[in-house]
């Protein structure tokens, strides 16, 4: 039992590490998509940015993108990721 525990302990502490490192961490960016979001910033910025802004602060034409509505983690769908 005692050994069980152990291994249970260890499996704990090796799996437990979501900590976020490299050149994106603390931006929120998962860094596998890191290189999507650099590519899709030159198609927001020919299809979206005359209307919300190429800050993303938003226009009179269009809302800003900075809310918390636009994190990805904010909504269970992928199509936010």
């Amino acid at each position: 039992m005692r050994t069980a525990l152990a291994l249970f302990a260890i499996l704990l502490v090796a799996c437990g590490n979501t900590a976020e490192t490299g050149a994106d961490a603390g931006t929120g960016i998962p860094v596998q998509d890191a290189t999507l979001v650099a590519a899709g910033e030159p198609v927001y910025q020919a299809n979206c940015a005359s209307c919300h802004g190429s800050d993303l602060r938003g226009t009179d034409q269009g809302p800003s993108h900075l809310s918390v509505v636009y994190e990805p983690g904010h909504h269970g769908d992928i199509a936010f990721v």
